[in-house]
This record gives structure tokens, sequence and C-alpha cells, in this order.
């Protein structure tokens, strides 16, 4: 069956939304680019980049295991660097919280 994702622009509306698609919440997403940018000015080059809608460049989630070994111990800049390396951008990461749950980081403060 076919993937159904909303773009959510009042989040009064997620709960309902959520029992029947994926969601987007587009508000919530220029937000924290927006923080981006005035937290670090040179990520708007890149983000600009990513975000143009005549760029060809993808966002893409991947598992960590295609750029990490077994026993890898490395902070998020050195992994940040490991992927620039493959020519790929590091945003980001899941952190698995005591109960199992896993929440995204985006931008860590702390990159070492």
């Amino acid at each position: 069956p076919p993937i159904l994702i909303c773009e959510l622009l009042d989040s009064r509306m997620s709960a309902t939304l959520a029992r029947f698609c994926d969601i987007v919440a587009s508000n919530d997403f220029m937000s924290r680019i927006l923080a981006m940018v005035a937290e670090s000015a040179e990520c708007n080059s890149t983000l600009s980049q990513m975000l143009e809608s005549s760029s060809s460049t993808t966002l893409m989630v991947q598992p960590a295991s295609i750029y990490l070994e077994d026993g890898d111990e490395l902070s998020f800049y050195e992994v940040s660097r490991r992927l620039q390396a493959c020519g790929d951008i590091c945003v980001g990461y899941f952190f698995k919280e005591p109960d199992g749950k896993e929440r995204p980081v985006i931008n860590p403060r702390d990159k070492f």
C-alpha cells in the first residue's frame, strides 16, 4: 500500500493524524532550521543548498552501521568527519533513553 505523509500546520491535529499517516511538522521543521542558522551562521549556505527546490540534494536517514564498525566509540565531531570523507553530512543521531525509546538529536551542542 502507498505511504501517506501529511504536512502538519496545526499541532493540535497531531494526535488525530498520527493514527493514519506519518507526519511532517513543517512549522517545527522550519523553526529548527532557523535556530540552526541563528546559532551558527555558516550552516546557512549548506542548508540553503539542501532545501533549494532546484537542487538535486537529498536528505536521507541512514543506519550508523554504514559508517561505523562494532566497538567504535566516536564523538559527533569524529562521526561528522568520517561522513564528510564519504561526501555525506551528519546532521544528527538517535539517542536511546533508559526506557528504550529513541529520540532524535539534531545538531547537538556538545560535538566532542
